[in-house]
């Protein structure tokens, strides 16, 4: 039996030794393997956004760690102490959901792991990105569904979704029809661009998913054209679709949480190093989170005298 000594210095200087067994506790304490420490987690998001929430709250319940919710302030003040505050307690890992979050990752050094989503072209990654983008063909295809002699969309983009009207007239050129760009660098510029293609003949007008340029005063102008000429008018999220636009093929906030919990999963299990390996095998772009899905607006539906049956069976969601 292993022995442990005590030794004690009594106040008239001698020393006393006594030999001691462990207890029972003790042996049953030492035998006991060490808990690992919970992973910590920190969403970093621009507060009071629906899809963002709704993205934060499902990636929380899909993951088995202390996630904490950030909000990401509009102020330089409040921003510069949320960076302060991220490099002397840097998390095990970094979700960023959100453009306004993003952009806080270029001040960051070191960088904690990080995935981040909801990220519209984004820059020289220093996150593993959940792709959101959907494939063109799903609205090309809606767009020819509702207009079958279909041929000229317009299409409002901006040197951020270069990628996305690339893909969008690559894949129109099979179908044969012309993707012309409606290029803007801010929302005023394209409300005036909007207007510019006044003569222009248009069979269908599409808004690129870039937030940077589509406001709420670029969408009702977006949908004012699409009731005066009657064309359809493809929105870039499910919310344009509920506030007038025709449709939208986009994904699902919950799938883009589940999704980034699954990899988040995959980075933090195991020690350091393990999940550093496989944070360098992760390639930036991460598949993309679920199948897409397409929403129509049944009212403008009606309005612009489409057969609605006609999209019911492509429309993975109709608003009435």
């Amino acid at each position: 039996m292993r022995m442990v000594t005590l030794v004690a210095r009594l106040w008239t200087g001698s020393v006393v030794v006594a030999a001691l067994a462990p207890t029972a506790a003790a042996r049953t304490e030492a035998l006991r393997p060490r808990a690992r420490p919970v992973p910590r987690v920190v969403v970093l998001r621009r507060p009071a956004v629906r899809v963002y929430e709704q993205v934060a709250e499902e990636f929380r319940s899909h993951l088995r760690a202390a996630v904490r919710l950030v909000s990401v302030g509009g102020d330089e003040v409040s921003r510069d102490a949320l960076r302060r505050w991220l490099i002397r307690r840097p998390p095990d890992l970094l979700f960023v959901v959100g453009r306004s979050a993003y952009e806080l990752l270029s001040e960051l050094d070191p960088l904690p792991p990080t995935i981040c989503t909801l990220v519209f072209e984004p820059g020289p990654s220093r996150c593993r990105l959940i792709a959101t983008q959907t494939a063109p063909q799903a609205s090309l295809q809606a767009f020819r569904t509702v207009r079958p002699k279909l041929r000229v969309i317009g299409m409002l983009t901006s040197p951020r979704s270069a990628e996305q009207l690339n893909g969008a007239s690559d894949a129109a050129i099979q179908l044969g029809i012309d993707i012309v760009p409606i290029e803007a660098h801010t929302p005023a510029e394209a409300i005036r661009q909007l207007l510019r293609m006044r003569r222009q003949r248009l069979d269908g007008l599409w808004l690129a998913t870039d937030l940077s340029i589509i406001s709420p005063q670029v969408l009702q102008y977006a949908i004012g054209i699409q009731f005066r000429r009657r064309i359809p008018l493809m929105g870039a999220t499910r919310r344009h679709v509920s506030q007038g636009a025709l449709f939208a093929v986009d994904v699902s906030p919950d799938a883009i949480g589940r999704r980034a919990a699954s990899v988040a999963h995959l980075l933090l299990r195991g020690r350091p190093r393990r999940r550093a390996r496989r944070l360098a095998k992760l390639p930036d772009r991460v598949l993309e989170a679920t199948r897409p899905r397409l929403s129509v607006n049944h009212d403008t539906a009606q309005r612009l005298g489409i057969d609605l049956e006609a999209v019911r069976e492509l429309a993975g969601e109709v608003l009435e």
